[in-house]
């Protein structure tokens, strides 16, 4: 993991070797369904007058040819190629393929590290741009039902790991992050507005706690919300605004937060509810039983100040309806009468 010149070199060597044993990948094609020229050259290759590829070592496998032509490009240390008959019946056919075995305790990842590949791209200039891997997949005009995959990472459990992360994004370094950083993107279209489907999935049954988990602002400390998720939109002045947010607050409150002057408006004929059929915090019911005092509701919610509620009775009361006690605890209603009815409450927090 910590030195990929070795990765490059035991190739390079494990090529040479098959060649002197008589094993290149001619001697293979039975097995390997390819059917043309297989090439392992060591000699630096140009493609052609000002070749848009220059390539150090080499692996040609059934015909490939770099393609040659004009303008600038590509200089590899190690070039792979290959074409992939229309008569083949192998499940893969891998450009590189790298299979590492640890027989180690890595005592929480601390140690013998073993990685299959290993790709550092250093930028030691000003101005320097630098990819750590770039895969990169395309079809052709004309071509139709191909399956295009920029890349896929395979998770295989059969045992009981410690430690699972499909892909893990970790920031490090004691330098100072651009103020439009961005962890992961997802951008680009084929024509206007012709973007992916949906830019992020998770299918059915692949999380079994959160699809998608928020953290807090501060990786640790008291009285942190959540941090934002953003929604951005185009005003009337075309200006891109990201005004609108979800999050969590360090209480516990969810907070919709609406651009200034605008509403949080629900469609379909949806409406807000408790999503229990008792009493609860935002709505319900109270019931006189031939009495003057009603039942009384305790808040299941922790508030600072009382909240805000009103009241409306299923029947007419028989005297002077009115809450008796409201606090940031307690809601009970009372009538100047005995009276046997349902009346309905509705209230909104402050605080």
């Amino acid at each position: 993991m910590k030195n990929p010149v070795c990765a490059i070199t035991c190739l390079a060597i494990l090529l040479l070797s098959l060649q002197s044993h008589g094993q290149t990948p001619a001697v293979l094609e039975n097995n390997n369904v390819f059917t043309g020229t297989n090439a392992i050259m060591q000699t630096p290759l140009y493609s052609g007058t000002n070749s848009p590829i220059n390539d150090t070592f080499n692996v040609f496998l059934n015909g490939y040819t770099e393609p040659s032509g004009s303008g600038g490009g590509m200089t590899n240390g190690i070039s792979v190629g290959g074409i992939t008959p229309s008569t083949a019946t192998v499940v893969n056919v891998t450009g590189v393929a790298t299979r590492m075995t640890s027989n180690c305790n890595s005592s929480g990842r601390t140690v013998c590290n073993t990685v299959g590949g290993y790709f550092v791209g250093n930028a030691n200039a000003d101005g320097a741009g630098v990819w750590g891997i770039n895969p990169i997949v395309q079809d052709f005009s004309g071509i139709s039902n191909a399956n295009l995959l920029g890349g896929e990472f395979d998770l295989g459990v059969a045992g009981a790991p410690q430690y699972v992360r499909g892909i893990a994004i970790l920031l490090g370094g004691t330098g100072t992050m651009p103020t439009g950083s961005i962890g992961l993107e997802i951008g680009g279209s084929v024509r206007g507005n012709q973007g992916f489907n949906r830019g992020i999935q998770v299918d059915d049954g692949s999380a079994s706690l959160h699809a998608i988990q928020i953290g807090a602002t501060l990786p640790s400390g008291m009285n942190l919300p959540s941090q934002s998720l953003a929604f951005a939109r185009f005003d009337s002045g075309s200006l891109r605004r990201t005004d609108v947010s979800l999050r969590a607050s360090s209480p516990g409150d969810l907070v919709l937060t609406a651009a200034s002057g605008r509403s949080i408006v629900f469609t379909n004929g949806a409406m807000i509810g408790s999503g229990s059929s008792s009493n609860s915090d935002l709505n319900g019911q109270l019931t006189f039983s031939n009495s003057t005092t009603s039942s009384t509701y305790l808040f299941g919610g922790t508030y600072t100040s009382p909240p805000i509620c009103t009241i409306a009775p299923l029947a007419d009361p028989v005297g002077r309806l009115y809450i008796r006690t409201l606090t940031t605890h307690t809601l009970q209603l009372a009538d100047t009468t005995s009276v046997s009815i349902s009346v309905d409450y509705q209230c909104s927090k402050r605080d």
